[in-house]
């Protein structure tokens, strides 16, 4: 084995070992924020990945295939184990005429840079302002050991996509021949993430509906040059897949309107197609939240309404559809059918707390006054044993 893969399994192992081991400790006390609305985010796109696993399992292989992503950049020469496949031909053949290339961050998403210095190709990386502040030295570096691996010398830059005036250097960039890597699933842009106006589209994205921005579409339709959507999903451990789907080309008497509706909803169905067979290698799941149309989503929720009566049975959490957790100082109970997060008292998430641990006892319910209980029933937080099956199947 290479010496800069055998580093690869040593780095991963070790990151693994200690993800498990957070984990495992993590079980025994209240989970986290990013916890919850990652579970919410997962249980409302893809709920199929629950039917045979826990949410904790869940999280777990999802952090540590998370983990794995960045390996690549760290330890460039992995560059050699790059394998394209699909409609890659036009990529090797032209590496001068401009391209959007479109990447997901999914898998080893960071390849396509590695793979495009590879090809000699000159070009600019899109990324939002963390990565640009934390990273851009980073990236450079590996650009230009790649080129000098390969004996090239590409004309690279890394662009700030939430500073005011990116989109017109972008633009300048494509006139001066260079191609474009920017990632459709990233959603920034100037005003944030979580943006949602007029400028934005909603397309159909799984079982829901999300916001997304438009700029790679307008931008492509305006200078008239093809958007290669990519994908970069680990197949194996080793080996690393960069898979490159057919161009889709603007057409002169396509409007710009109708063109950047099409594109986006192609590309999220793209997207969509790999989670389905890659679903825990999305890094998207942290996030996907800020673009999800809250009113479709709380129009499918059939909530149950349980009598008072029930409170002469065995209670239990509704803990598929609620979570508990401490953030910075303060304190909530979030649903995560509905995304809304609910404020508790400090002295109230720990007579919650109970609930929601593991090996929890029957008698630490009795914590709660009557009161307490007839509310957290009403809101569904509570639920019968005998029907908490039921209830987790009309939530999920």
């Amino acid at each position: 084995m290479e010496a800069y893969n055998q580093k690869f399994y040593d780095i991963a192992h070790q990151m693994q070992q200690g993800i498990v081991q957070a984990a495992e400790k993590a079980k025994y006390e209240w989970k986290l924020r990013q916890y919850f609305f990652t579970i919410a985010n997962m249980q409302n796109l893809l709920p199929e990945l629950f039917e045979h696993r826990s949410g904790e399992e869940i999280f777990v292989d999802y952090l540590i295939k998370k983990s794995l992503a960045p390996l690549d950049q760290q330890i460039t020469e992995r560059v050699y184990e790059l394998r394209m496949a699909g409609d890659f031909v036009p990529v090797l053949k032209d590496r001068i005429s401009p391209r959007i290339f479109c990447a997901f961050h999914l898998g080893s998403y960071r390849t396509i840079i590695g793979c495009l210095a590879r090809l000699g190709y000159n070009f600019s990386l899109v990324v939002n302002n963390d990565l640009f502040t934390k990273q851009k030295e980073e990236i450079f570096r590996s650009v230009t050991t790649i080129n000098q691996l390969y004996g090239h010398s590409s004309n690279f830059d890394v662009l700030n996509a939430e500073q005011l005036g990116t989109a017109t250097l972008i633009a300048k960039k494509i006139e001066e021949g260079q191609s474009i890597i920017i990632y459709a699933d990233g959603n920034t842009g100037t005003g944030g993430a979580s943006r949602q106006d007029e400028k934005l589209l909603k397309v159909n994205f799984l079982e829901q509906k999300v916001f997304v921005r438009m700029g790679i579409p307008y931008l492509a339709h305006l200078k008239q040059i093809p958007i290669v959507p990519v994908v970069s999903p680990k197949d194996g451990f080793v080996e690393t897949l960069v898979h490159f789907y057919p161009s889709i080309q603007p057409r002169t008497d396509e409007k710009r309107a109708a063109f950047c509706s099409r594109v986006m909803q192609t590309l999220y169905d793209l997207l969509a197609q790999n989670l389905v067979k890659y679903p825990l290698q999305w890094e998207g799941w942290l996030s996907i939240h800020k673009q999800l149309d809250l009113d479709h989503l709380s129009e499918k929720i059939q909530k149950p309404v349980w009598p008072v009566e029930a409170l002469s049975n065995s209670l239990t959490v509704n803990d598929q559809r609620f979570g508990l957790y401490e953030y910075g100082s303060n304190y909530y109970l979030f649903d995560m059918a509905t995304y809304r997060t609910y404020p508790i008292t400090a002295a109230f998430f720990e007579k919650l707390r109970p609930y929601w641990a593991i090996g929890r006892a029957e008698s630490d319910r009795k914590s709660l006054s009557i009161e307490e209980e007839v509310e957290l029933l009403q809101k569904d937080v509570l639920v019968p044993l005998t029907n908490h099956s039921q209830n987790r199947q009309s939530i999920s």
